[in-house]
């Protein structure tokens, strides 16, 4: 790494580099969104491409890799300034969503009230002085006539940024926002590419930081790279005890990454299990001592998820199996709950049965394509799936990029599936999602000496 790092410092490199950046700007200074979107892409097309032949560029110290580092370090840089920028716009301009509404969350709970209890909400907004002028009719439904929809020991998470006044918590936020999607880069980088070399780790914080779900996470404010840090963690410790603990924790901010626990039971990590059991049982004791027994009850007797608006279940950024059948088929709400809805449990059924079916057939259980699968089978029939969740659609996709066979023609094939789930993840959440479950189906069933490239 240390020679690639000289490498990187070469004019070749930085000239590389600055005119990355320069076409960035442009974009800016001409006001086209179409040319910064085409720069975006440009950047996750180079960064998929670079990981798919990372191998031929490591051992070519002269020709490309200068230029590759130099391409690298510029689609880095243009994007962090993009995300340093929505940062601070949406600190100086804040809405109610994402932060917002999570904020008065951590600010009920921070002060010991029942976060279940619409009228808390009603008198802490008129505390806290909202900065917009208008209210947004979706904000009214689904947060100060409803309260938060997260069971009590997400509320142990977001409690201490409650402490602070709006302002100074944001800045907190966007910090650990921050340091999670960091550390989500560098063990992508370590345990599922499993290099240590300096072009893998900047092609992976390219992908990271330029993929559309990363935008629009960092846009909203949303906590899903807590969710995919804790995920990878689970994926590094998953023949260990520990690997229970972060399935635990993961799922609590973001429920697809309980499906791990599949993954712990199919390799028989019993004493990942008896953690996860018990951390369960810390988290909940902990959840009660904090916020009494009748604000934990009340999340299973009155539970807010039942008080939303219906719109939640059909609106545009709901990509789940659950919203795309009500957009594509309907439902009539006053016949009760849309989770009856005939095509949504057929669908459900198949694909549990078929991903259940192909993890235990599977004859090298230390594939790392087997735990991929079950993160997508998680993110298909989860209810809740928005469509930033594509972050944590990044663990998968960089599975598949990484075991595939990389041999001859198969490379471009891998880069032109990567770059099209990659690119349409945001807008076709949930399609994208089918369509790397079915080619990681396909990859581990036609697999037959058991042995890819990637199996530790």
């Amino acid at each position: 790494m240390i020679s690639e790092l000289r490498t990187l410092s070469t004019p070749r490199s930085v000239i590389t580099c600055l005119a990355v950046i320069a076409a960035l700007f442009a974009g800016f200074v001409v006001g086209l969104n179409e040319l910064r979107d085409a720069w975006r892409f440009a950047g996750l097309v180079f960064a998929i491409i670079v990981l798919v032949w990372r191998d031929d560029l490591e051992n070519d110290k002269q020709a490309l890799l200068p230029l590759v580092l130099g391409a690298l370090a510029g689609f880095i840089t243009g994007a962090g300034l993009q995300a340093a920028y929505a940062a601070w716009w949406n600190h100086a301009y804040m809405r109610e969503y994402d932060f917002f509404a999570l904020y008065m969350d951590a600010h009920v709970a921070w002060h010991r009230l029942d976060f279940y209890e619409p009228l808390n909400y009603q008198a802490a907004y008129e505390r806290l002085a909202p900065p917009f002028a208008e209210m947004h009719p979706g904000f009214k439904r689904n947060v100060l006539e409803t309260g938060t929809k997260y069971p009590p020991p997400t509320l142990l998470y977001l409690a201490p940024f409650g402490a602070l006044e709006r302002l100074p918590a944001h800045i907190v936020w966007v910090l650990v926002s921050w340091i999670f999607m960091l550390g989500s880069s560098v063990l992508l980088w370590r345990n599922v590419v499993q290099a240590k070399s300096l072009v893998s780790l900047m092609a992976i914080g390219t992908l990271v930081l330029i993929a559309p779900g990363t935008k629009l996470t960092l846009s909203l404010e949303q906590m899903h790279f807590t969710a995919l840090f804790a995920l990878l963690l689970v994926y590094m410790f998953r023949y260990r005890p520990m690997a229970g603990l972060w399935v635990a924790v993961g799922t609590i901010i973001k429920p697809p990454v309980g499906a791990a626990a599949l993954y712990l039971l199919r390799v028989k990590n019993w004493s990942g299990i008896a953690v996860l059991f018990v951390s369960t049982i810390v988290l909940c004791t902990a959840s009660i001592a904090a916020f009494g027994w009748d604000v934990f009850v009340r999340f299973f007797v009155d539970n807010p998820n039942l008080r939303v608006s219906n719109s939640l279940y059909f609106e545009d950024m709901n990509r789940s199996m659950l919203g795309t059948v009500i957009r594509n088929f309907g439902w009539d709400f006053e016949s009760g709950s849309p989770m009856k809805h005939p095509v949504l449990l057929i669908g459900t059924c198949i694909v549990t049965v078929i991903t259940l079916t192909g993890v235990l057939l599977t004859q090298n259980l230390r594939d790392p394509r087997v735990f991929a699968l079950l993160v997508c089978f998680a993110l298909l029939v989860y209810p809740g799936t928005q469509r930033h969740y594509a972050v944590i659609l990044l663990f998968p996709l960089v599975v598949f990029m990484v075991t595939a066979d990389r041999s001859g023609w198969a490379r471009w094939l891998i880069a032109a599936i990567a770059a099209a789930i990659a690119s349409f993840s945001v807008a076709h959440t949930f399609w994208m999602t089918l369509a790397l479950w079915l080619t990681l189906l396909a990859l581990i069933v036609t697999d037959r000496d058991g042995d890819p490239q990637t199996s530790v």
